[in-house]
């Protein structure tokens, strides 16, 4: 579960934008400090070069003064040069010397490695007491010549420490940049959770429901791009809200307002009836009777939908299944199907009745699409957090198209055009479970499957 919830961190978008953009900075400050590092050998050894060209000079110029200077007193002169060492130079060829620092040059890199350009044949690198020093050759008007020494061996342990630090300065700012993604991305997911977690309670039917928004203190205060969003996603859901509200209110109203008159008009049609019967006027009272029933399930639906389930009691659901049972067994004996029940023991707080209406609704729906022969399915399951309960049927099932809709107000599919009823059916058992703050979901499983949960 902990590597499962990991995977899923680094797979989220935001994690991957998080990890991109500090990558950048990272190999950005990557290249910056490997720059400083090649500036600052340049500079060492450009600093190297001046120095040996300073004092070089002051031999030189002591030379041009004094032409007839031997090297034994060159040598007298300059022996207490701070820094330098010379010397008589005695290897003078140049080939071998060229040799002795390539065979020096393999185990010195980076900054105790002085730019090839700095290196000439007059002036090179070589081991001296085992040590590195730079050197150059000054030539005397005798034909001899005596050779400037400098000690860079020093830059050794100067290079080990700066690549050590740089790497480690590499590492740090990998590991600054992992981090910063992560505590980025953390931040950026805690926001989009809660917006996921209001829409997926928003999904669930409870339209009243709306997303955080922190308040701002004050006229300045500006609200980030998720607090702008989840803004503008509750200003939506308010006006579909208000939508919806139009039109429900508006079948309602005219449910309600033609309740009375058909009553009326059954009533008138009743006494006609009575005094003249015929079959015209007995299928216009079986139309009314039909109307009524209509009417009745729109203002059951609509009362459901505006109203909390408050007056609850205790419902032991493995009673009400198993009368449900008992009262659908000649059913299903007459329609050729056959019915299987598992019924595990359970309850919830809720209210019977419309508890009944609903797997009344939903196992007439079942006996009406099952074909002779066919069968019917009843499982339940008492859980740790609710009710579970799965009623399903050898029938045809619902296109795919239309499973997502078969439970909106008078949808039906084109199969079923021709049966009776106003698609109000599965309207009211979602308006039922939904006032039990339950769920249902249709899925086609070699037939209809309806799986219904009621938490505890």
């Amino acid at each position: 579960m902990y590597w499962k919830r990991i995977n899923a961190f680094v797979r989220t978008s935001s994690f991957r934008f998080a990890l991109m953009t500090m990558g950048i900075i990272w190999l950005v400050t990557t290249l910056v400090l490997v720059a400083m590092y090649g500036l600052l050998r340049q500079s060492v050894w450009q600093n190297i070069d001046s120095r040996m060209n300073q004092y070089a000079s002051v031999v030189t110029n002591a030379i041009s003064a004094q032409p007839d200077l031997v090297a034994s007193e060159i040598l007298e002169q300059f022996q207490d040069m701070p820094s330098f060492h010379i010397s008589m130079n005695t290897d003078t060829d140049s080939s071998r010397m060229n040799d002795s620092y390539s065979l020096m040059a393999e185990h010195h890199s980076g900054l105790s490695r002085p730019p090839d350009h700095l290196l000439h044949a007059q002036q090179m690198m070589r081991n001296m007491g085992n040590q590195q020093v730079m050197t150059r050759d000054i030539p005397l008007p005798d034909g001899s010549s005596v050779q400037l020494a400098l000690n860079v061996d020093y830059l050794d342990d100067l290079n080990h420490d700066l690549f050590k630090t740089l790497m480690r300065g590499i590492l740090f700012t990998l590991i600054l940049a992992i981090v910063g993604s992560i505590i980025l991305t953390r931040r950026s997911l805690k926001r989009t959770n809660q917006i996921n977690e209001a829409c997926t309670v928003i999904m669930a039917g409870n339209l009243d429901h709306r997303l955080p928004v922190p308040t701002p203190n004050n006229s300045a205060t500006r609200l980030d791009d998720h607090d702008q969003m989840a803004a503008n996603i509750n200003a939506m859901l308010d006006r579909i809200q208000a939508l919806m509200n139009n039109v429900q209110q508006v079948s309602d109203n005219i449910a309600h307002d033609l309740k009375s008159p058909l009553a009326r008009l059954r009533t008138h049609l009743e006494k006609i009836q009575y005094d003249q019967p015929s079959d015209a006027i007995q299928d216009a009272l079986n139309e009314a009777d039909r109307m009524m029933i209509l009417f009745k399930s729109l203002l059951g639906i609509a009362r459901l939908e505006s109203m909390t389930l408050t007056h609850t009691k205790q419902v032991d659901m493995s009673k009400l299944l198993a009368d449900l049972t008992e009262l659908y067994e000649p059913v299903f004996e007459d329609a050729g199907i056959t019915f299987v029940n598992a019924i595990e023991p359970g309850a919830i707080r809720g209210d019977a009745d419309l508890l009944f209406q609903a797997m009344t609704n939903l196992l007439d729906n079942a006996v009406k699409f099952t074909p002779t022969g066919g069968n019917i399915r009843l499982v339940s399951q008492q859980m740790a957090n609710g009710y579970h309960i799965v009623l399903s049927d050898s029938g045809p099932g619902i296109p795919d198209k239309d499973i997502d809709h078969v439970m909106e107000r008078f949808y039906r599919v084109d199969s079923a055009r021709s049966t009776q009823g106003f698609g109000l059916g599965l309207s009211l058992v979602k308006a039922i479970i939904g006032h039990h703050q339950g769920t249902i979901s249709l899925n086609n499983r070699n037939g209809l499957s309806v799986a219904l949960f009621f938490p505890i």
